[in-house]
């Protein structure tokens, strides 16, 4: 499961496996970025690049209205 957090500042995202959190990353929110390329900001996060992981689920929260389009 990826869970996002998109906040006005960061992006915060958690990777789970069942209930056990298994990695997390942020990336700053950048309104320039286009979100096609936040998996490459991801997969280059060392953290997120050490893991071996295969999205089945996502859960988005988000309190920036204007990035959930």
């Amino acid at each position: 499961l990826l869970v996002i957090d998109v906040g006005n500042t960061n992006m915060e995202f958690g990777v789970y496996r069942g209930e056990e959190l298994v990695g997390s990353f942020r990336l700053m929110t950048d309104a320039t970025v286009p979100p096609t390329s936040w998996g490459s900001g991801c997969a280059s996060t060392s953290s997120a690049s050490a893991w071996s992981w295969q999205v089945e689920d996502v859960v988005i929260g988000s309190v920036a209205p204007s990035w959930m389009h």
